[in-house]
């Protein structure tokens, strides 16, 4: 996705984020995580550090828009 329309999407609804800590990115995660990027182990243990947390991944809408 050219413009990061999923990422700002799931942020919209309260939802956290993973993404590469590139320049895109870097602009629109105000709700996650940013990895360093080609970390292939970081992502994946950040991906599962949001999942154990529940009040995190829970998601509240509209709350970053």
């Amino acid at each position: 996705e050219g413009f990061n329309l999923p990422l700002v999407e799931a942020q919209k609804y309260g939802k956290p984020v993973v993404a590469y800590d590139i320049g895109p990115h870097k602009e629109v995660v105000t709700r996650g995580i940013l990895v360093k990027k080609g970390d292939i182990k970081g992502f994946a243990d950040s991906v599962i550090k949001l999942l154990n947390n529940r009040e995190t991944s829970k998601g509240k809408e509209g709350e970053n828009i």
